[in-house]
């Protein structure tokens, strides 16, 4: 145990090992080296901690090995006197070995943790939905703060992005004049229209005057604004690329958001590969789920599916409005959302997607809509 091994780099795989319960090689080498041989008539038994171990060392050793309560306290009491014990051992000894020990454990997982990746698309989503509620807080208190001077522009640009970079050029409505309409055009999509109105209608304005002071912090604040809009939508670009790398067939049948969404209610794609189409089909309804079982209610049936509609429509379409549509049940959804992370999880391959469209599209009912 003190021989070195624990200590180098060396013994990070047996460590892993260990942690799982397999047996290795430098453990079966030292039991049998230290133990005797077992009988039918020997009374040996073997205290271990893990209750796994202890049955993979009897499988593999049949040596007979105990994992009971008070074997863990035998183990105990041999770590707290094992200097009295142990000949030529120090006092502080066994602490620094097992602190080195737990430091190279504790880099070992981090280092090859599975979820790693799963984990930056959790908190990518996790981040996106934060910027969604914060950027449209933001948009409506901008659209409150220069209502005030500007109140007839919120009807003209009613997109909040337009809005706050609108409200970034123009800054004071006095300072608006025909010069500077090309400009404005641009920033409105190459609208010249809608340009010619927000002159019009700054010119016309009922809005009430702001001082130096005033303008300029509603400027600071629309430039905050825009800010967050344009880190908003690189972010969503990196969430699709990661998603688009680590689960291409869920991403191509539910969407980079709503197949994050459920990665990151599972856990991992680990998790969401090993679950059942029912334990994914109401993902994130768990409150409403225990709700309804306390109050003997209805049970719900979807949550994040709720956000996704899988459309099917005919190429061949008329002169006339209606179209059919297929769509599938939750059910069938969500089995096809446990086969597409499992394939996912399994492999990097692209899933047929052919095959989940005409699986999906052969059990699902017809509508007119």
């Amino acid at each position: 145990m003190f021989s070195g091994r624990t200590r180098d780099r060396g013994s990070q795989p047996y460590l892993h090992l260990l942690a799982i319960g397999v047996v290795n090689d430098y453990l079966k080498s030292l039991l049998e080296l230290n133990l005797s041989k077992p009988s039918k008539g020997s009374s040996i038994v073997l205290a271990v901690s893990d209750p796994i171990l202890a049955s993979s060392i009897k499988a593999e050793l049949n040596i007979q090995c105990d994992a009971s309560r008070s074997a863990l306290d035998i183990l105990r009491g041999i770590r707290q006197h094992a200097p009295k014990l142990l000949k030529g051992m120090q006092a502080d000894d066994l602490i620094k070995a097992q602190l080195g020990l737990g430091h190279s454990y504790s880099r070992a997982k981090l280092k090859f943790n599975v979820n790693r990746v799963d984990n930056m698309i959790i908190q990518a989503i996790a981040l996106l939905d934060q910027l969604d509620k914060d950027v449209n807080l933001f948009s409506m208190r901008i659209r409150e703060w220069y209502g005030y001077h500007f109140p007839e522009l919120a009807k003209i640009v009613p997109d909040n992005y337009l809005y706050a970079k609108t409200v970034q050029f123009i800054g004071p409505k006095e300072s608006l004049n025909e010069e500077k309409i090309p400009d404005l055009a641009t920033l409105l999509e190459d609208d010249t229209t809608k340009a010619q109105n927000v002159l019009d209608a700054a010119r016309g304005s009922m809005g009430a005057s702001l001082s130096e002071l005033d303008m300029l912090n509603i400027s600071l604040f629309a430039t905050r604004v825009v800010s967050l809009a344009d880190y908003r939508k690189s972010l969503s670009s990196y969430l699709a690329e990661k998603m688009n790398l680590v689960a291409p067939s869920l991403t191509a049948l539910l969407g980079e958001r709503i197949g994050a969404r459920l990665i990151s209610h599972a856990g991992s794609l680990t998790n969401l590969s090993k679950y059942p189409a029912s334990t994914v089909q109401i993902l994130g309804a768990e409150k409403a789920l225990f709700r309804a079982l306390k109050t003997k209610g209805n049970t719900p049936k979807v949550r994040v599916f709720c956000h996704r509609r899988f459309l099917y429509s005919d190429g061949h379409l008329t002169n006339s409005m209606v179209c059919c549509t297929i769509r599938p049940s939750s059910e069938e959804l969500a089995r096809n959302t446990r086969a597409a992370s499992r394939a996912s999880w399994l492999t990097s391959a692209h899933w047929p997607l052919v095959s989940i469209a005409s699986q999906v599209c052969s059990r699902a009912r017809p509508t007119l809509v």
